[in-house]
């Protein structure tokens, strides 16, 4: 059973995730977002019925978003100035994922490795 909160399920392997994730924590203003790192025994059972491999898993309203839908959904969840970037959610579904799966393929490469993520 999932709680009322809205969950992200990061990757806390680079410092990209790593820096989402603090930056999720610094502007969650009401506190209503979860952090829960992919490899935690939660995660595992919360997500044992999504493709293996997603980087970043949203939960809210008992519905699981990935890829760039979680981004955007994240983002609307935020609020504020950064709902700029729904924008992005009139571009068609398959061309934001590619550039979320490039980024997620090279993101090691590009922003490096990070044990562990901190908050």
């Amino acid at each position: 059973m999932h709680p009322d909160n809205d969950i992200l399920y990061y990757d806390g392997d680079c410092n990209l995730c790593n820096r989402t994730v603090k930056w999720v924590a610094k502007h969650d203003k009401g506190h209503t977002i979860a952090l829960v790192p992919l490899r935690s025994d939660e995660a595992q059972k919360a997500l044992q019925h999504l493709t293996p491999g997603d980087t970043v898993v949203y939960y809210k309203n008992n519905i699981f978003y990935t890829r760039s839908d979680a981004a955007l959904q994240l983002v609307r969840s935020i609020g504020g100035i950064w709902r700029v970037f729904l924008i992005f959610r009139w571009v068609p579904l398959p061309i934001h994922n590619r550039v979320y799966d490039l980024i997620a393929a090279k993101r090691i490469h590009w922003f490096g490795k990070k044990s562990c993520c901190e908050i």
